[in-house]
């Protein structure tokens, strides 16, 4: 069988030599990759809140230090840790400077923390389990509670309406004063928009027609001098 090297002319095999010589010089040459960094990163606040969560023992200052210089690092296998997701929820918060009732999704995810929106299914089920909200601040997170979200009458039926489904099994004559009682957030929407009148709130959302005002009042002042007498 004919030996295939004596096959290459001699000049041929030079000029494929030099070649995979360029070729190893361009690839020593070609510096290595970064790692993709993420679009939206962790702030360092958060980091050394969450570590500090890890690492009880060990002061904020040194972790902010160790993490800078690269020593120290998030791992992604402690997230799941009860102490870890509130430490990064109430970070959060603080490093936004911003009402809970202001935080929505969005905050959660720019700060690359879109991962405890999944895990405890809203931005609200988040603050709340960290005592930053409470199930009556549920509409006003819900719509954000800027002054001006309101303004929008659909937002405020949709509110109120809401806020009467919650209210089912109260009395109906006693409804305006439940709401303010248990819905204050919602309230204070109806005073500023409605000139002080829940009634007129109800009205509008066609909870209640103009028959049902005088009981509707009636009920609510019954129910004041009860609560007046039973408090004195």
């Amino acid at each position: 069988m004919r030996n295939l090297a004596f096959a290459i002319h001699p000049h041929e095999m030079d000029v494929a030599i030099r070649r995979a010589k360029s070729s190893l010089r361009l690839l020593e040459a070609e510096p290595c990759k970064a790692p993709k960094e993420r679009k939206w990163p962790i702030p360092e606040p958060v980091q050394v809140a969450m570590l500090k969560a890890m690492h009880p023992e060990m002061e904020g200052a040194r972790i902010k230090r160790l993490l800078r210089d690269g020593r120290m690092r998030l791992p992604q296998k402690k997230y799941h840790l009860e102490e870890v997701k509130r430490a990064a929820v109430l970070a959060l918060v603080k490093h936004l400077g911003k009402n809970p009732l202001c935080v929505p999704d969005e905050d959660f995810e720019r700060n690359g923390l879109g991962w405890l929106v999944n895990r405890y299914g809203s931005s609200f089920k988040a603050l709340k389990s960290v005592g930053l909200l409470s199930e009556k601040d549920r509409h006003a997170h819900r719509f954000k509670k800027k002054p001006w979200t309101f303004s929008n009458r659909e937002n405020r039926i949709k509110a109120l309406r809401e806020a009467e489904e919650k209210l089912g099994g109260k009395p109906r004559e006693t409804r305006l004063w439940h709401l303010k009682d248990e819905f204050p957030k919602v309230h204070a929407m109806v005073i500023n928009y409605y000139h002080g009148s829940v009634f007129e709130a109800y009205v509008d959302a066609g909870l209640a027609t103009r028959k049902d005002e005088e009981y509707m009042r009636a009920g609510t002042e019954r129910l004041k001098r009860k609560i007046a007498r039973e408090g004195g």
